[in-house]
């Protein structure tokens, strides 16, 4: 039997063997290391060294007691003592170059599928390499002709989730594959809000979306718990994130997630830690049956960022409780990741641009309208100003100062308890404001029949 350098005797004085084998624990350590390969991962945000061994294609995170473990195959088992595994372990640990966080999965032109690594920009299939430093494995032998799968369940599903709108459809496959990738997704400045009524399908594409990413990679975190303190640690180096069954909700400011859609990094706060900067590249979801309300920035530029896609609005005939099984057989799977993935080649090929249907732009426009109390009570309550025959507009006695005393007293009967601020409505009809010296909305004005309702308020055109 072949005993390897980091094992010996003790010899006698005539240098003949003696004694048990023993372990030379630092020509293990370096034994170890030179067939192993194993990264020692240095988080310098979070203060933090973790490790990872490659095993079949992907660096994998291991503990403390699997590498001792690890360490204890090595040593034959008459022989092991703890004492030798901590010593060879501690010695590892502590000559192991460190390897960067930031270095791992920074490929955005490769995705670790079973059967290899897949070359976005040649679209071709590469052997597996430790070089790549992948810690995430797409479970599928990734397939660009994968059939069909008879019998089909995903395409009904879709099909009835979308009401068969292939935009839509297309939009949700170019999500999907975005997430899968590695491609940085702050590029598309988008977060998706995917609406409609219970047992649609909504958290069952969600949840098979965050399968295939992997749990140690997706973080299921709502709205509200996102932009609490220290909400941002859910976050950290995570690929998907938002909600598969997000309920209705009120949140005071968006302010994070338009952090989580730019490019300039994420302010992160562990508890306990000091706040730092960190760069987030993955995608953010979010399902919900009710649009959640929110305050504070609610300008154009805030709605641009989401993507609202609204599902059928019909109920299944059926509800098949074993579809998200059978959605993961193996034939499912290679067909709907190689769909997502020849949609991901759509963003790309874009300019990182997903491709928005004007059915989502619509509904992205009704949630503004939607959010914003004073943009309901002009859709309510206001009309268009007509022209005169010189095309200048005719002007009622409603003054801004009128329309705005109309406008909260409106929102106490609707029960809105943070009206829009005199300024704030201001600036979101700064284009619309004749002169501000007559103080007037020039476009529009409060209808004749709401005048009437608020007169205590208003008063009355004939005594300006």
């Amino acid at each position: 039997m072949k005993t390897e350098r980091y094992m010996y005797q003790d010899k006698d004085k005539d240098g003949n063997p003696k004694g048990k084998l023993k372990v030379n624990c630092a020509l293990l350590a370096e034994y170890f290391v030179e067939n192993e390969n194993l990264l020692l991962v240095r988080d310098r945000a979070v203060e933090t060294v973790e490790l990872y061994f490659y095993r079949n294609g992907v660096y994998t995170w291991v503990s403390d007691d699997e590498l001792r473990a690890y360490i204890k195959a090595y040593i034959p088992i008459e022989v092991q003592n703890m004492a030798d595994i901590r010593e060879v372990y501690n010695l590892i640990i502590t000559t192991t170059k460190y390897t960067e966080r930031d270095s791992l999965d920074a490929d955005e032109n490769v995705i670790n599928f079973d059967n290899g690594m897949y070359h976005i920009s040649t679209r071709t299939m590469l052997p597996h390499d430790p070089k790549y430093m992948s810690t995430v494995r797409i479970p599928i032998d990734y397939d660009p002709q994968a059939p069909t799968p008879t019998p089909d369940y995903f395409t009904p599903f879709i099909n009835h989730m979308t009401a068969k709108d292939t935009g839509k459809t297309n939009l949700l496959l170019q999500v999907m594959g975005m997430a899968i990738s590695n491609v940085d997704a702050t590029r598309t400045k988008k977060v998706l809000f995917l609406l409609g009524i219970g047992n649609i399908g909504k958290s069952v594409w969600r949840k098979l979306s965050a399968d295939i990413v992997g749990n140690r990679n997706n973080s299921n975190v709502t709205l509200e718990m996102l932009e609490a303190r220290f909400g941002t640690a859910n976050v950290y180096r995570k690929r998907l994130i938002g909600s598969p069954d997000m309920s209705f909700m009120t949140v005071r400011e968006l302010f994070i997630l338009k952090q989580l859609t730019g490019s300039d990094g994420l302010e992160t706060e562990f508890k306990g830690r000091t706040p730092f900067y960190a760069p987030f590249k993955g995608v953010s979801w979010f399902c919900m049956n009710k649009l959640p309300k929110f305050g504070g920035d609610d300008g154009s530029h805030v709605y641009d960022r989401i993507m609202v896609v609204e599902t059928n609005t019909v109920e299944p005939t059926t509800l098949d409780r074993e579809l998200p099984q059978k959605l993961r057989e193996p034939d499912h799977l290679r067909y709907i990741v190689k769909l997502a993935i020849e949609q991901l080649h759509t963003v790309i090929d874009n300019g990182y641009n997903y491709t928005i249907p004007q059915s989502v732009k619509d509904t992205g426009q009704y949630y503004q309208e939607y959010n914003n109390s004073f943009l309901q009570f002009r859709n309510e309550c206001c009309v268009d100003r007509k022209l005169d025959g010189r095309g200048k507009y005719y002007l009622d006695n409603c003054t801004r100062g009128r329309l705005h005393k109309v406008y909260q007293a409106w929102c106490r009967e609707n029960l809105i308890k943070v009206p829009k601020t005199a300024q704030q409505i201001t600036e979101l009809c700064k284009d619309e404001i004749l002169d501000l010296d007559k103080g007037r909305y020039y476009t529009f004005t409060i209808t004749r029949e709401y005048k009437e309702i608020y007169s205590h308020i208003y008063g009355y055109d004939s005594t300006a």
